[in-house]
């Protein structure tokens, strides 16, 4: 032993040193009473190695060998070490004698391993510095912390309003004014701006420790050295980021992060967590080693098991074999300690979709993991919200496996409000059910409407500013040659593409951006915000900035100034929900618990809502009680560019009041209610095309009904309901589009006339004969079949992500939307393609028309979305002088639930598609209520129909 080693070794040790047996559990580095404790699983390793480091040192003062005789219980490894300074860092080596798989068990006696439950990391105290691994090393943390009276907050996930942010970027811009920026203590600095913005939740980009300068790629504008600054490349579940903290030294990061955590809470906001549990920063074979592949590679990852491949369900290079019952424990074990010593109030799982895959990759039914997270008791209060797809092409949101528990980033929320704001026609019915919470996705799953976290921009894509100024993605500085990030982002440019200096380009953006903010803050379910998207940040167009650590980034507090009104917009709209329990419906059903809860559509007209492919305009009239017992509120959204003037309902006593009017500019365009200015016309509202206006109407006075008489009236009211709801099934085949109405649920049965044929199906199918070709839609639109006269038969299945091909060589074709009435088929199948691409090829049109392009133009066998005007939002309120609840408008017409297809993911551009002729750019492709089941006539009619029936909301 040197004279370095010697000093090292008597700075770490006391004479009381020894070593004994220790405790398997629990995992990790414990201080105990005389010692400390190392505890690790590895299944595969025959000989482990224990590396204790005086602190700073980059050679280890001494080393253990486990004895697997004394130091083995099972597959874990573990040591007592007595007389050892508490401030010792460590790490192990491990190997494998006569590994005959060095493929699948990457052992290397030469490559330090981290411990997988390590709570602190040395070596990445300092942002940005390159990743030297070997000095890397984890530290033992004294979990002793003065919470003093802090609980979890447990505010209701229908209460909630998220605000998703980065730790670093949110403070790191100098104009932060941040003593202490880039950090958790600089985020503490930002709480009275979160608190008087009104938001619930942080929602905390990852914090685990990760390394955030592992590459070597260069910006090819500037020459500026790109970093992982999102951070979803993590290397430890335990360990908060150490370069996050201003105190990052000898787990300084632990102290801050709970310092955070506990001033939140205090402020009365809670603290989310982004978790990534789908992958981590080892990447594929040709990664660093950090700790899981070299202690149990075969393990942690999904690999196949002869070849050792690594299956990337993520895009990052592995996938965490996330139901593997060791990897399963880690993972609970991990959430615990962030909850139970960290106090974390809830989580997001980014990729999710992943924690419900197999140890070989197949989809599981029923996730052990997910069940066991849903009904964990340690986790029962805390929110649990999941990032419902994975990078395979599994998309969930809808369907996730839930046990009533899960909610979910709504992904199509995102999508169908934003088809919305930039005019696409057709867009009314599915608005309509986002904007009730999206029961369609939720209700049928055991679940209510806050399990919809509702979002139109997050870190991943266009901010808001950008949604509005760009239609094309500017990602070429991110050295990927503008190849990264989603090409189709449903945005509109407002007329120019990027920077304008143009006035009226600029007032119609600043419109835009309070019409998304608008329907997000309004409608059920839970509103998420991306931090400056209420300062009207830009990226300049760079729709993916994960390796832009720069302005690009940043929050420039300067914007503050700038777009006061934006801010003061936001702000307004927050409250204002807050105060109004109407719009944080926590039932899709009317009980004691969710109180009254009624909803009428209606169109320009009164009870004439229009949910016709044509229509640009949508209605909905909400009234109490939830808390309120006479209020009401009306929406108006009017896509087209004309004007239009709208009825507006009578009810005895009522005073309607403009609070929100987007076409105007600030302080116009939103008005407290106790300030809001009546209507000159209480029986219409003229809605002016391009614009976008909302109003409401507080109680005469600006005095709230008393919490006494709010809870008694809520037990009063019941959720009115038409008094037939249809019950349609919706198939284009052909230039027909077939629908039953009033069909009781489950059994489908009885009669259709098409081309002179009548049929009566025995075998629960609905059966459309058309052209030569019979098509049959399956209960609840799992799947249709396509069957040609000379036998030739297709199976598409709805929901999954296969279609099967029976039979060779036929020509089928199927008209979606409005082009059924003219008998234009708007999709082809060529006879010669589908012989030699039929799979590829029908999986690809059922995507596109099912998912994510509802409209679509065909350009020399390119499938593209069309673009057309914006939209005309206008929300009217108003309370009642009357103490008993309003009967509402005479006609109720309530939305259908939509219950389209999941599992399906769009790749338009790669359709290969013949054009044909057609008179406009909309589609509809296949539809099923869920509504309740109704009484009917044992005999059914049949008709073709040239435009879906509204949807039906309970």
């Amino acid at each position: 032993m040197s004279r370095v080693e010697e000093s090292a070794l008597a700075r770490l040790i006391s004479p009381s040193f020894g070593m004994e047996r220790g405790a398997p559990l629990p995992l990790g580095a414990t201080l105990r009473p005389g010692g400390l404790n190392f505890s690790i699983v590895s299944t595969s390793a025959t000989w482990v190695s224990l590396l204790l480091y005086a602190p700073g040192d980059e050679h280890p003062a001494l080393e253990i060998p486990l004895d697997p005789k004394i130091n083995r219980t099972g597959d874990v490894w573990h040591v007592l070490v007595t007389g050892v300074d508490p401030s010792v860092e460590y790490s192990y080596r491990m190997d494998r004698a006569a590994n005959a798989q060095p493929e699948l068990h990457r052992f290397d006696r030469s490559v330090v391993l981290l411990d997988p439950y390590a709570r602190a990391i040395t070596g990445g105290s300092t942002w940005g510095d390159p990743p030297f691994t070997s000095q890397r090393r984890c530290l033992v943390v004294d979990d002793g912390f003065d919470w003093g009276d802090d609980q979890p907050l447990n505010i209701p996930l229908s209460d909630s309003v998220i605000f998703e942010l980065h730790v670093r970027g949110f403070t790191r811009d100098p104009s932060s004014g941040a003593v202490l920026p880039g950090t958790f203590a600089g985020l503490v600095e930002k709480i009275p701006y979160l608190k008087d913005l009104g938001v619930s939740a942080v929602e905390l980009m990852p914090i685990w420790e990760f390394e955030e300068a592992d590459t070597n790629r260069v910006n090819p504008l500037t020459g500026e050295r790109l970093i992982n600054y999102w951070g979803y490349q993590p290397i430890a579940f335990f360990a908060p980021n150490a370069s996050y903290a201003a105190d990052s030294k000898n787990g300084g990061a632990v102290r801050e992060f709970k310092q955070m955590v506990r001033s939140f809470h205090d402020a009365g906001i809670e603290v989310i967590l982004d978790v990534v549990y789908n992958h981590t920063a080892e990447g594929d074979e040709r990664g660093p080693t950090h700790s899981f592949r070299g202690i149990d590679n075969a393990v942690y990852y999904i690999v196949d098991r002869e070849t050792g491949e690594y299956r990337n369900y993520s895009g990052c290079g592995n996938t965490l074999n996330c139901n593997h019952p060791i990897v399963r424990t880690m993972i609970v074990d991990s959430l615990h300690y962030w909850v139970t010593e960290m106090h974390v109030d809830g989580f997001r799982f980014d990729l999710a979709s992943i924690l419900g895959r197999g140890t070989d990759g197949v989809v599981l039914a029923n996730p052990p993991l997910l069940e066991a997270l849903a009904h964990d008791p340690v986790l029962a209060h805390t929110k649990l919200i999941a990032e419902a797809w994975d990078a395979a092409g599994l998309y969930q949101v809808g369907t996730f496996p839930a046990w009533g528990r899960w909610a979910e980033w709504n992904g199509r929320y995102r999508d169908d409000v934003r088809r919305f704001v930039r005019g696409e026609p057709g867009r009314t019915y599915p608005l309509a059910t986002r904007l009730l919470g999206s029961p369609d996705l939720y209700q049928t799953s055991n679940r209510e409407p806050y399990h919809s976290i509702n979002f139109v921009t997050c870190h991943d894509g266009f901010t808001l500013a950008d949604l509005v100024a760009y239609e094309r993605k500017v990602n070429v500085a991110n050295g990927e040659s503008n190849a990264d990030g989603a090409n189709e982002n449903h945005s509109w440019n407002c007329g120019v593409e990027g920077h304008s200096d143009d006035p009226k380009v600029l007032k119609l953006r600043r419109q835009q951006s309070r019409n998304i903010l608008t329907l997000l803050l309004l409608s059920q379910g839970v509103p998420m915000l991306l931090a400056g998207d209420e300062l009207g940040r830009s990226q300049g167009g760079n729709n993916n900035a994960y390796c832009q650590d720069n302005a690009t980034s940043w929050i420039d507090w300067t914007l503050l100034e700038k777009h006061a009104d934006l801010h003061r917009f936001v702000r307004g709209l927050i409250h204002f929900r807050r105060e109004l329990p109407l719009l944080r419906r926590r039932r899709f059903a009317s009980d004691r618990r969710g109180g009254g809860f009624s909803v009428a559509w209606h169109g320009a007209k009164l009870g004439q809502p229009d949910w016709s492919p044509e229509a640009r305009s949508l209605a909905m009239h909400l009234y109490g009680p939830v808390g309120l017992s006479d209020a009401h509120l009306y929406m108006i959204a009017n896509a087209s560019w004309d004007d239009a003037t709208f009825e507006l309902p009578s009810v005895e006593g009522l005073s309607w009041r403009r609070i929100v009017d987007t076409s105007l500019e600030s302080p116009d365009d939103f008005s407290e209610p106790i300030a809001a200015a009546v209507l000159d016309d209480p029986t219409a509202y003229l809605s002016r095309g391009a614009r976008l206006r909302s109003s409401f109407s507080p109680r005469p006075g600006g005095a709230w009904r008393n919490r006494a008489d709010a809870r008694r009236r809520r037990n009063e009211v019941t959720e009115t309901q038409p008094a037939s709801v249809p019950r349609t099934m919706l198939a284009p085949v052909s230039g027909w589009l077939v629908s039953l109405d009033d069909v009781p649920d489950p059994v489908f049965s009885g009669r259709m006339v098409g081309d002179g044929v009548a049929i009566d199906p025995t075998d629960s199918t609905i059966v459309a004969p058309c052209a030569g070709t019979v098509a049959f839609i399956h209960p609840a639109c799992h799947a249709i079949t396509i069957r040609t006269d000379d036998g030739i038969e297709v199976l598409i299945h709805i929901g999954l992500d296969t279609v099967q091909l029976k039979g060779e060589g036929f020509a089928a074709r199927v008209a979606v939307g409005d082009a059924v009435s003219t008998g234009t088929p708007l999709i082809e199948f060529d006879a010669d393609l589908v012989a030699t691409r039929a799979r590829s090829l029908l999986t690809e049109v059922v995507i596109a028309t099912m998912d994510r392009v509802a409209t679509l133009e065909v350009r020399g066998g390119d499938v593209v979305a069309g673009r057309d005007a914006i939209f005309d939002f206008v929300l009217l309120g108003g309370s009642a002088a009357h103490t008993e609840p309003s009967e509402g408008p005479e006609h109720v017409s309530e939305p259908i639930i939509v219950a389209n297809p999941t599992g399906l993911h769009a790749r338009p551009a790669a359709v290969p598609l013949r054009a044909r002729p057609r008179r406009s750019s909309r589609t509809f492709a296949f539809a099923a209520t869920r509504a309740r089941p109704t009484p009917r006539a044992s005999s059914q009619s049949w008709r073709p129909r040239s435009s879906p029936v509204p949807p039906c909301a309970s």
